[in-house]
Order: structure tokens, then C-alpha cells, then sequence
């Protein structure tokens, strides 16, 4: 697995160690974000068990997923990032869902693709103002960096690759993260609509080199987030998430 931080999670296909966390910022913040969603209309953004033809998906708790504690960087200007590999953000979301996902079926495209889905809706600006850091830090830490878990491990990245941001949502942003260790690459990726972040992490059990971003589970999580931003959110189809041990909301935080 790319990333030791996080702890396996059952998923249908496979269990695996991935996540996605928002990412943290030191104070940086917008204004004229929406309000942030409701629980309950936060819930309804979240994708189904069975929504996107070819995954399944279940809910997870954020700290089951990414362990304790918050990660914290060997440089200042690599905050955000390793606050994105942590469960504990700063700062905080309103509330925010968590749900794992692995590719399913027979076909050879995406075999062994899996992660995270984590979607968080924020107040204040927050949300701008934690993809503008993100932003930064991605710039500003291209050659790497180290970090240590909120557990305590110590982790090296040898690099920090931007991609082509999702042509989704309001603004967004993608990287390729190269762990040391494992010498395997983990993508993440980060979706602003209005007050809300649909935030993605994605590894590959079977080839992590050949891993990719996909791009439907992308577009659909998004345009959940966008009905429910308006206003338009309706309950999973395909069957509700399965849900684990993080309750009807995921591991929802009220501020």
C-alpha cells in the first residue's frame, strides 16, 4: 500500500489501506461560501453501495480509516498536505461522510483499484481557503517530503506531481503522491462546490504503477454534491451505504 498511516478497511472486493482526508490549512480562508449542508442533507450527497455501476462502496469511520491523531510535516509550507493524509484536519469541517470503494467485476481496467471518498462541507470560507493552501503546498513541495503520523510513524514522500485537475465543481486540483518505502504512487484528488469538498484518494492492490483516477466515480460523487449544494439532494440510489462503524452520517462533525 502506498500510505502505512492508514489502517485496512473492508470493502466488497478487497480490504485495503487508503484514504483521503481534507486537506489542512494554517488560516487562509475566503468568504462568500454557501452555508455549510445539513447532517442530513450531507448524507444524501454521499454515493450509494451500489450507485455507480462497477464499485462498491460502504461507509467507514474517518479515524478506522487514517488512524489517530494529526500528521504533521518536516516543513511548514507541506502542512496542508500531510494534514490531507491525517484524520484530524485543520481546520475542522462542519461535518464531513467517509466512504471506501473498490473497483468490481472482471475486467482487467482498474483491477485492484480502490480507496476513498470523503465528503466535507465547511463554514467561514473554509473550504476555498483549504484547496488554495492545498494548492500551495502542492507547488511548493514538488521534491518531497517527510511526515510523521499522528501515531507516530515516520513516512517519505520523494515527490509531489500535479495532474490535470477533474473538470468538475467550482475549482479543483489533483496530485500524485510517491511514497519511499513502498515506492508506490497514490492519487489524490480535490473537489470545491460552493461550501463543500468531495476529496478522492486512489491506490492499486494489483499495480500501483498503473493506477488511475476514476473519472465516473468522480463525476458522479460531484453531481450528488452539486443537487444537494442546490438544495436537490435525494436519498442513495442502488441501496443505501453499507455502513461500518461510523454511523448514519459517517464520522460527521458538528463545529
Amino acid at each position: 500500500m502506498a500510505l502505512k498511516a492508514y489502517r485496512p478497511m473492508a470493502v466488497a472486493a478487497a480490504s485495503a489501506a487508503a484514504a483521503l482526508m481534507a486537506a489542512g490549512c494554517s488560516g487562509s480562508s475566503g468568504g462568500g461560501d454557501p452555508e455549510p449542508m445539513s447532517a442530513k442533507r450531507l448524507n444524501q450527497a454521499s454515493l450509494g453501495a451500489k450507485e455507480v455501476s462497477g464499485y462498491q462502496i460502504e461507509r467507514a469511520s474517518a479515524k478506522s480509516a487514517a488512524g489517530a491523531g494529526t500528521a504533521e510535516a518536516d516543513r511548514s509550507d507541506c502542512q496542508p498536505l500531510a494534514a490531507l493524509l491525517g484524520s484530524s484536519p485543520k481546520p475542522k469541517p462542519t461535518r464531513s461522510v467517509v466512504n471506501t470503494f473498490a473497483r468490481t467485476g472482471d475486467g482487467k481496467d482498474y483491477e485492484g483499484l480502490q480507496g476513498m471518498v470523503r465528503v466535507a462541507t465547511y463554514g467561514k470560507g473554509g473550504a476555498k481557503g483549504t484547496l488554495a493552501d492545498l494548492r500551495k503546498a502542492g507547488e511548493n513541495c514538488e521534491s518531497g517530503f517527510g511526515m510523521k503520523t499522528g501515531e507516530g510513524e515516520e513516512q517519505k514522500f520523494s515527490a509531489v506531481q500535479q495532474l490535470a485537475a477533474p473538470k468538475l465543481g467550482d475549482e479543483s486540483a489533483a496530485y500524485r503522491l510517491v511514497n519511499t518505502s513502498e515506492k508506490a504512487p497514490s492519487l489524490v484528488a480535490v473537489v470545491r462546490t460552493g461550501s463543500t469538498l468531495s476529496m478522492f484518494f486512489v491506490t492499486s492492490l494489483t499495480d500501483p504503477q498503473r493506477v488511475e483516477m476514476p473519472q465516473d466515480l468522480l463525476k458522479a460523487q460531484v453531481e450528488k454534491v452539486q443537487k444537494a449544494e442546490k438544495g436537490h439532494a435525494t436519498a442513495p440510489s442502488g441501496g443505501d451505504v453499507e455502513h461500518g462503524d461510523a454511523g448514519e452520517a459517517g464520522d460527521s462533525q458538528d463545529s
